[in-house]
């Protein structure tokens, strides 16, 4: 038989592949080292989401972030789709402070994939005082452990609000204002919430004799 050439429009249509298409794109450093990751470590347990710091590499959504503490500050690669465990004496102490005030940092872009959010714990010695200071922008939650609480604000400083153990407070962003333990013979412990980070300005340092009914030990 005779071949007959078919019509235009009955002609078959010849398709380039996929990859003639659509070239594929070269894989990102943080891509490859997943896939890296991900083949050597697929016989560890996934257990390790809750770790003492952040001491493991995860495949998977991963941050950079600054470690603190007793690892020396160094910067690695931390998992942010888990759970993370601060235990108990890895706290970290290189946070911003106010007169003295003993403020330990338990979550925040130091210790974890936390970028939004500062939460930790302070002490006042019997009779201590903060500087007065104010938070910047951040927004800040307290909670009283133990121990009788003070803070003054306002004109001078010359108003105030007490608490007790089990009290919590909220301060608004910028509002200057200072902490004082009310007891010369007990210390205090609270602890204190920040969004989107521990924040401290201090300011211009009074007399303790303009604070209504405030005693050094």
């Amino acid at each position: 038989m005779s071949s007959t050439a078919l019509p235009a429009e009955l002609a078959p249509v010849k398709v380039a592949p996929p990859s003639s298409i659509a070239p594929r794109m070269p894989r990102s450093p943080a891509s490859a080292l997943c896939g890296r990751l991900t083949a050597r470590r697929r016989k560890r347990s996934s257990a390790c989401a809750a770790v003492d710091l952040p001491k493991e590499i995860f495949a998977g959504n991963l941050v950079r972030a600054e470690i603190g503490g007793a690892v020396g500050g160094e910067t690695r690669m931390i998992a942010n789709d888990r759970p993370f465990v601060i235990k108990k004496g890895r706290e970290s102490g290189a946070t911003a402070q106010s007169g003295g005030l003993s403020l330990m940092t338990g979550v925040g872009p130091k210790l974890t994939p936390a970028t939004k959010l500062w939460f930790g714990k302070a002490s006042n010695p019997p009779g201590f005082r903060s500087l007065p200071h104010h938070h910047g922008e951040a927004e800040t939650g307290a909670y009283l452990l133990s121990g009788r609480a003070r803070i003054y604000f306002g004109k001078d400083y010359q108003e105030f609000v007490d608490m007790a153990e089990g009290d919590f407070m909220f301060v608004p962003p910028f509002t200057p204002h200072l902490e004082a333990n009310m007891s010369t013979t007990e210390e205090l412990w609270r602890l204190a919430c920040r969004t989107p980070e521990n924040i401290v300005v201090n300011l211009a340092e009074i007399d303790d004799s303009t604070l209504a009914g405030y005693r050094r030990a």
